[in-house]
């Protein structure tokens, strides 16, 4: 009895670690998600982890956020500071607090 309760534990863990890498990913990253509500479109978009610079722009190149339109970021849980805007215009800055396995919109108007 003791070896088949071994065996069913055993045969459970090998399941419960054949989860996909992309899935086991898409739970343990959030999102955060860019929504342009603006008159105009939107060249940079600059995320950190809350009380660091913002530096880069996650955004590709030649990339923009049309009117209407989304981009999402995969990023780590936890606090997160988006500064988004269009080059020589300005921006808005927000922080977010970003879970795992969830979006989180932040929207420009």
């Amino acid at each position: 009895m003791r070896i088949l309760v071994r065996a069913m534990a055993a045969a459970a863990f090998m399941a419960a670690s054949a989860v996909p890498a992309s899935f086991a990913e898409t739970i343990t990253k959030g999102q955060i998600e860019v929504v342009n509500r603006t008159a105009h479109w939107l060249d940079t978009v600059y995320i950190s982890q809350c009380g660091t610079d913002l530096t880069t722009n996650w955004l590709p190149p030649r990339a923009r956020i049309r009117r209407g339109e989304s981009y999402q970021f995969d990023v780590e849980p936890g606090c997160w500071e988006v500064d988004s805007g269009r080059t020589g215009m300005g921006g808005g800055r927000v922080r977010v607090n970003v879970q795992a396995g969830r979006n989180t919109i932040v929207t420009l108007s």
